[in-house]
């Protein structure tokens, strides 16, 4: 264990981060750990140990489905009204349908962004424009038909009939949200039975996201929060205002630190109390070492 540290704070060992900590940028495993210590968590649904999607019950207050004549499946979700950023306001079902609305927006992907949200969810086609089968270009409708804005905690997204059957169908209702009145300033949702949208032009705003929230979220609703990024070290503090996961937990250290480490020392690094944590080691010299080590624990 490390002793160099004090014991409410978590020091973690990995190769080298991109610096990307929103979701829609950037691949690297490394980068994905900060992502989802910051903004993961209060997805509507969770993937078990055993791979398994099931409802988020800390998120979720009350679920219902329906079918219509034409086999399209439309889950409406309830929020809990405790949900909060870690600046202390209220999470609603605006972030939630906002999150859809921007990821699937093709002002998100012109911004540099590449995400699967809104996959499968009725109406994604025309929301992003498509190109018909005579080689039409047909613009994007700035509708997205199966996302609704119910109420201020409600919400509903609709299935394509085209997908379904689909054994892992929740995985397309599967969403967690952004921060609106932040990343988006507030621009309007214009919401019917007809679907959802946004009012004003979001280009701009998009590259914004892109350039500043991308490297640096302000706002974000995960256990932690990011205080600092030097460009190899990542400071997160304990998110005051987070509920809880699927089972209720908590954060146990106030403080985790991530920094970039030698591949060739990070395991020496663990067993010198410099690190408390290097993870994915596959080499077999390094596993002897730290089985020889008394000061070293190996977990698979």
């Amino acid at each position: 264990m490390n002793t160099k540290t004090p014991r409410d704070t978590l020091v973690v060992g990995t190769p080298e981060m991109n610096g990307d900590f929103i979701n829609g940028f950037g691949n690297s495993s490394y980068d994905l750990s900060i992502k989802t210590l910051t903004g993961g968590y209060c997805d509507t649904y969770y993937q078990t140990p055993g791979g398994q999607l099931e409802l988020n019950k800390s998120v979720v207050k009350n679920l219902s489905t329906s079918t219509d004549s034409a086999g399209n499946k439309t889950y409406t979700f309830e929020i809990w009204n405790d949900l909060k950023w870690n600046n202390g306001f209220a999470i609603t079902a605006k972030d939630y349908v906002s999150s859809v609305l921007l990821y699937a927006s093709p002002e998100f992907a012109a911004a540099g962004s590449t995400s699967s949200l809104g996959d499968g969810i009725l109406g994604k086609m025309e929301y992003q424009g498509f190109t018909d089968d005579d080689g039409e270009e047909v613009p994007p409708s700035g509708i997205f038909k199966g996302v609704q804005l119910l109420g201020d905690y409600t919400f509903s997204l609709t299935i394509d009939a085209e997908e379904l059957p689909y054994f892992w169908e929740t995985g397309y209702v599967a969403v967690g949200p952004i921060p609106h009145s932040i990343w988006l300033l507030g621009v309007p949702i214009n919401s019917s039975p007809d679907g959802a949208g946004y009012g004003d032009g979001i280009a701009d705003l998009c590259e914004n996201i892109a350039k500043t929230e991308r490297f640096f979220p302000t706002v974000s609703c995960g256990p932690y929060k990011l205080v600092s990024y030097t460009g190899t070290v990542v400071t997160l503090q304990k998110n005051p205002h987070f509920k809880g996961n699927w089972d209720g937990k908590k954060p146990s250290f106030d403080w985790i630190v991530q920094m970039e480490v030698s591949d060739i020392t990070d395991v020496d690094m663990v067993i010198n109390g410099d690190l408390d944590l290097n993870t994915g080691n596959i080499q077999g010299s390094k596993i002897e070492a730290a089985k020889a080590s008394e000061f070293a624990r190996l977990h698979s």
